[in-house]
């Protein structure tokens, strides 16, 4: 029977991470945060559009 290494996609399987050796193989706890990226959105829920910082272009309607 042949053996393969992990692809990636194992994430939610444990493999027996050997990052301190300097392999460079995260542990199973670590390995999910290389494939996320953090965002935050605002979300205006006022019929008015805010600006940053105050900003004002003079116009009137």
């Amino acid at each position: 029977m042949r053996q393969w290494g992990t692809s990636g996609a194992e994430i939610g399987v444990g493999f027996e991470g050997n990052k301190s050796t300097g392999w460079g193989r995260e542990s199973e706890v670590d390995a999910w945060k290389q494939y996320v990226r953090w965002s935050a959105a605002t979300v205006n829920y006022s019929s008015k559009v805010a600006l940053a910082q105050g900003v004002s272009f003079g116009v009137s309607a």
